[in-house]
């Protein structure tokens, strides 16, 4: 049975003696108003689903075992969950790059655990670097000196474009700092998808 494709699915006007006569577009101001065949199950071809696109790319990247943090030190993000486009570099640079073609807006978040052996930590501090520079940082300060682990976790949406990359760095003030890795409850991870916009 066809239906008339209207602005929102739920509210498309159903044709009973009108045949399709195309296909859908992929853009729904273009697809306004057409006529399209429902499916052997009778509902709406997919393809009108995937109509707004997809939200690549998206890659989520863990530290596999604890690093030890010196100063401010780059998290070595060396293991990926999944990378669509290939745009998070796990073995050199350690960092996200918005790939050609892709510029958009984007989720952005990383999930830090840091530790201190000594319980002797006045600061523990991650950030968010774009591009080479500071962007955006999390920190936990303590006056007395007793911070042994904390859980830093930043999340933002960021207009970027093609060329821009993200990295992010921790910087810990105590004795034997390290950040925590692994698959478990204490390791650290990075994540960014492009929104449907």
């Amino acid at each position: 049975m066809p239906t008339k494709v209207g602005s929102g699915m739920t509210d498309g006007v159903v044709k009973t003696a009108e045949k399709a006569s195309k296909s859908p577009s992929n853009n729904a101001a273009s697809d306004e108003g057409k006529i399209v065949q429902l499916n052997s199950s009778g509902k709406i071809p997919t393809a009108y689903y995937d109509a707004g696109g997809t939200n690549t790319p998206m890659f989520s990247a863990y530290l596999s075992a604890d690093q030890t943090a010196s100063g401010l030190t780059k998290v070595q993000f060396n293991t990926e969950s999944f990378d669509t486009d290939n745009a998070f570099d796990n073995s050199t640079n350690y960092r996200f790059t918005i790939p050609s073609a892709k510029a958009g807006k984007y989720f952005i978040s990383f999930d830090m655990h840091v530790a201190n052996s000594a319980t002797d930590a006045t600061s523990m501090n991650a950030y968010l670097y774009k591009n080479g520079s500071l962007y955006k940082q999390v920190n936990f300060h303590e006056g007395a000196n007793s911070i042994l682990r904390c859980h830093l976790n930043l999340v933002c949406l960021e207009d970027a474009s093609v060329g821009d990359y993200y990295e992010v760095f921790v910087d810990v003030a105590g004795t034997n700092p390290i950040i925590e890795g692994g698959t478990g409850t204490f390791g650290s991870s990075f994540m960014a998808y492009k929104l449907l916009t």
